[in-house]
């Protein structure tokens, strides 16, 4: 059987966001939502994306979306609201 590679963003780049996708990975894996995975390979040069290897193409779909929702929920709660849609902070 060959394994299915995806690859993710890595943020921040290199190994500190490599471990924290790592620990998002094993939290799916010890709630039974993926089975195991597998370090790839770095896909660029300045290291802000690696292949994950998944058994199962589910696992590899299932992984990805996760991440990804994660990752966009996480960058919405860090946005700063801008002041010209009235949510900013105001000056005192």
């Amino acid at each position: 059987m060959s394994m299915i590679e995806v690859v993710f963003s890595v943020n921040p780049q290199n190994l500190p966001g490599l471990n924290r996708l790592a620990s998002q990975l094993n939290r799916m894996r010890s709630s039974g939502f993926i089975s195991d995975w597998h370090l790839g390979r770095w896909s660029d040069n300045t290291k802000t994306k690696h292949g994950i290897l998944f058994d199962s193409e589910e696992d590899a779909m299932a992984a990805k979306a996760q991440v990804d929702l994660s990752t966009r929920s996480s960058v919405a709660q860090r946005s700063p609201r801008s002041k010209a849609d009235g949510r900013g902070a105001q000056a005192s």
